[in-house]
């Protein structure tokens, strides 16, 4: 459950699982922290595996699918994907191969079609889609419950500071205002530049308080 995720079948397929960790995985860490980021991850591959072996017992795949080991970090990268479609959907990506330009949503939705196609047809790697969808499952209802509990804690947060309410300037926006659609692309669009490590404290801050909307 655990081991198998840090197991590759070649050289390209560890390639193209980094490359994707290192696009998606810094922003999902620096708005969740170091350590709830390693749990997050490591339980998408934990339930990658369990929904693949899922679908395999109840007759999915070829009786073959037993002897055929499952490797690979696809399953937690599919995961933080989901969490980047929840939290970011409308930053955006640019594919190479085709050349298109979509928002984090509509890839996440485009992988998981082809990850569904793949398992109903019984095309090639079956099985490595059942993990990729089990991932994305595991991904998205985890951070969901993170934002819900994240939610439910924000209203003691505002009591609490509320006895040392003081006015702002008008022409202030308030320190909790979310902010728009345009300035968050923007940060992206420089993280994408740059890297997560090019942003000042003011910018993180707004990819905080956008992932809370």
């Amino acid at each position: 459950m655990l081991t198998y995720q840090f197991l590759h079948a070649n050289l390209g397929h560890i390639m193209f699982n980094m490359i994707a960790l290192w696009f998606f995985g810094p922003v999902v860490e620096e708005r969740f922290g170091h350590g709830r980021f390693l749990l997050y991850y490591l339980f998408c591959g934990v339930a990658a595996a369990l929904f693949s072996s899922l679908l395999g017992y109840m007759g999915f795949f070829d009786p073959e699918w037993r002897f055929i080991p499952m490797v690979g970090a696809s399953g937690s990268i599919y995961g933080i994907m989901a969490a980047c479609a929840v939290l970011f959907p409308h930053a955006r990506v640019q594919l190479l191969f085709p050349p298109v330009n979509l928002s984090v949503r509509q890839f996440a939705l485009a992988v998981l079609g082809v990850a569904a196609a793949v398992i109903i047809f019984q095309w090639n790697n079956a099985g490595g889609e059942a993990g990729h969808l089990g991932g994305m499952f595991a991904g998205f209802i985890l951070t969901l419950l993170i934002l819900w509990k994240e939610k439910l804690s924000s209203p003691r947060r505002k009591d609490a500071s509320s006895s040392h309410y003081s006015p702002e300037p008008s022409s202030r926006r308030p320190a909790q205002a979310y902010p728009s659609e345009k300035e968050v692309d923007e940060i992206m669009e420089k993280i994408s530049r740059s890297g997560l490590s090019s942003l000042t404290e003011e910018e993180r801050e707004i990819l905080r308080r956008a992932s809370r909307r």
